[in-house]
């Protein structure tokens, strides 16, 4: 598992500066969004590359333990279930 780690690990001056300025400005101006979110469903492949980019989130010690629950159907996500 450590070799697969590091295998996915980039040192930071492989990415252009314009790449990094990217991040820090997503990182610098992200905001609570839960206010907008439209009723249109996403797509299949958009659902699935946010949820690897999710996965490859930091935690403590590279444990990744997370865990996603995709909810479609309107009446479950209305009761909050």
């Amino acid at each position: 598992m450590q070799a697969e780690l590091q295998d996915r690990l980039v040192r930071a001056d492989a990415f252009s500066p314009d790449e990094r300025a990217a991040v820090y400005r997503a990182i610098e101006t992200r905001r609570d969004v839960r206010d907008q979110f439209l009723p249109t469903p996403l797509p299949d492949d958009l659902i699935g590359r946010l949820l690897a980019a999710a996965h490859s989130a930091p935690s403590v010690g590279f444990m990744q333990p997370w865990n996603f629950v995709v909810v479609r159907d309107a009446d479950r996500r209305a009761l909050g279930v």
